[in-house]
């Protein structure tokens, strides 16, 4: 019997690149991409040296990175004989895969790799760019969508209880006018009182007391909302302890993290196709959608 295997199932969106600036559209159709990739034959298939695949009514489709077979060997598993590999010279070749699912009317897809060398999510604006170019000068990008729902809880929640966050502090963006300091910038001030910036660890608990005033719960929650850009870094370990609207107290961490969700491929007896990967996409869209609807609005 076949290992379950987990498989992480990324979301992305294009954006268009214009005058340096990104912009993003509010819809976009993918129907003239899979028509289009469905009508392709042979080495047609090809796109900047990947080649793209759709099937008849399916709505997912696939990326592959054919795998050179320069100086490599095989190996026998029977006896450890290990060999030069002679592949046939214009013949089938293997390669690395990654099944895609576009969100029908809307500039977002999710992906899943076949293995760490599959092709990437950029090859999407690739194949934009072959099938829907844009005005000169401009030019498809992809994007991650970032998983923001525990910062919408922490500005949904009723008050922080306490927060933590390690950060650098950016002396050259102090304004010593600005009264309504939170923990970022008053950092920022003593690192200008200092004259150079500070790695900085930090640790805010209210007291017992104060945790029963519900204005002091607010005023922390609303200082760090205002500094988060600052404190929630990649490498901050930002966390904070609220109290939800249902009034129960949580540990929520704060640091953005790319979209994504993990699903569990059980094979049995198959073996791990890439075909497997598509399956898994087309059988759990209505649960990809409803988590990229709860991130991010169309």
């Amino acid at each position: 019997m076949a290992p379950k295997k987990t498989k992480t199932v990324r979301f992305f969106q294009l954006a268009m690149l214009i005058d340096g600036g990104l912009n993003y559209p509010g819809t976009f159709d993918w129907t003239p991409i899979l028509e289009n990739l469905r009508a392709r034959r042979g080495t047609d298939r090809k796109v900047n040296d990947v080649w793209f695949t759709a099937d008849d009514n399916v709505k997912t489709f696939g990326i592959h990175n054919p795998i050179g077979n320069d100086f490599m060997s095989s190996i026998s598993e029977e006896d450890g004989t290990i060999e030069d590999h002679l592949a046939d010279e214009g013949g089938e070749k293997l390669a690395y895969s990654t099944a895609v699912i576009p969100f029908p009317g809307t500039r977002f897809f999710a992906t899943v790799y076949g293995a760490a060398h599959s092709p990437k999510q950029g090859r999407i604006a690739d194949l934009a760019t072959a099938i829907r170019p844009l005005a000169d000068g401009a030019f498809w990008k992809v994007k991650p969508i970032v998983d923001k729902r525990k910062i919408d809880k922490l500005r949904n929640a009723k008050g922080v209880l306490r927060f933590s966050s390690s950060f650098s502090t950016q002396r050259d963006l102090y304004d010593p006018e600005e009264s309504d300091m939170g923990p970022a910038l008053m950092g920022d001030a003593m690192a200008a009182s200092l004259g150079g910036d500070l790695e900085l660890s930090l640790d805010l608990n209210l007291t017992p007391y104060s945790r029963q005033r519900q204005t002091a719960l607010r005023r922390l929650k609303d200082s760090i909302i205002k500094d988060l850009r600052y404190l929630a870094g990649s490498k901050s370990n930002a966390e904070a302890t609220i109290i939800s609207l249902e009034g129960q107290e949580e540990v929520i961490s704060l640091v953005e993290k790319d979209l994504s969700m993990d699903f569990e491929l059980d094979l049995e007896d198959r073996p791990p196709r890439f075909s497997e990967l598509r399956k898994l996409l087309e059988d759990n869209r209505a649960k990809l959608e409803e988590t990229r609807k709860q991130t991010i609005d169309d």
